[in-house]
């Protein structure tokens, strides 16, 4: 293990070229606007007026050479999230249909039940309904078209993923509906819409900005690049922008990025984790807020472990 020295941590402050920056973010727009288009070819659903909108650390600057590019694909589409509500209800029903038949099969051995699975009843139900999934279905395939060979792009559940040579970072590409300034997205696993609202979080990250400038970017970047350190694994940025949010303002009157990770790291040392709230939804504390995605013991032995091999 690395041990994280002065010279260490202020090389983790600094910033990368924003040229690389810039021109990532510009690929992916031109490889999703010419997907967006042919899909529009075959579908009334998707409209002209989509937006991008990047969401980990793209968003507040404290971008790592080893960072995901992490975006929402908003769409402002009531029909195609209407469809997808329809397609909830379905696959409910035929859970029910299934845990029905299992029923029988387990009371009346003797008699063979058929029922349709999931993916028979998504297709049966869905020839002439465009939903959220067959969108994510068809923006893969439209992708595609737009990568070199050496480029690949899936669907992993609720997310599409780029990677190869054609990006410099990872990319994962969340598509969702557009509700009034918050955002729906469809949890396959869950079966259901779950709403996303990153307007407080915004506002605060820009508040931040305002009263400390490049400080609390180089802070952000500086427990980002801890983190992916200690565990091989980018951090949630929501989670580290929630850590350095709870910081008491003297934490940037130091003079330096190492005098500032160095206060920062003993005032959560020593300060009550399962007190500290969440930078999306001050009503609840980190460890409450799934988009944190950590527990409290996650936090503190995150915080040790940083102790452990800091000098």
């Amino acid at each position: 293990m690395v041990i994280f020295d002065k010279s260490t941590i202020e090389n983790f402050a600094k910033k990368i070229d924003d040229e690389v920056i810039e021109n990532s973010l510009s690929i992916l727009s031109n490889i999703i606007s010419n997907a967006m288009l042919d899909i529009k070819k075959h579908s009334p659903y998707i409209s002209d007026d989509y937006e991008i909108l990047k969401i980990n650390e793209f968003y507040s600057g404290a971008v790592l050479p080893t960072s995901n590019l992490e975006i929402m694909l908003i769409l402002n589409s009531p029909q195609l999230e209407f469809n997808t509500v329809k397609l909830v209800k379905k696959k409910f029903t035929a859970f029910l249909n299934r845990v029905k038949s299992a029923w029988k099969k387990s009371k009346k051995k003797s008699k063979k039940n058929k029922y349709i699975d999931n993916e028979q009843l998504f297709e049966k139900y869905e020839k002439g309904s465009y939903s959220l999934p067959v969108f994510e279905i068809d923006l893969v395939n439209a992708i595609s078209n737009y990568i070199t060979p050496l480029t690949i792009v899936s669907k992993n559940n609720d997310v599409i993923q780029i990677s190869g040579e054609d990006i410099p970072f990872k990319v994962t590409i969340l598509p969702v509906i557009n509700k009034f300034g918050s955002y729906n997205f469809y949890s396959h696993a869950k079966n259901k819409f779950e709403n996303i609202d990153f307007k407080n979080r915004f506002k605060i990250l820009e508040e931040m900005y305002q009263n400390y400038e490049e400080k609390v970017i180089n802070l952000l970047r500086i427990f980002n690049a801890l983190y992916f350190n200690l565990y091989d694994n980018n951090a949630n940025s929501i989670l580290i922008e929630s850590l350095v949010y709870n910081l008491p303002k003297e934490t940037y009157e130091k003079k330096s990025n190492y005098e500032m990770f160095v206060f920062a790291t003993n005032y959560l040392a020593n300060t009550k984790i399962s007190s500290l709230v969440s930078i999306v939804d001050q009503s609840k504390k980190i460890f409450q807020d799934k988009l944190c995605s950590a527990s409290v013991i996650d936090i503190v032995n995150f915080i040790k472990d940083i102790k452990k091999y800091s000098m």
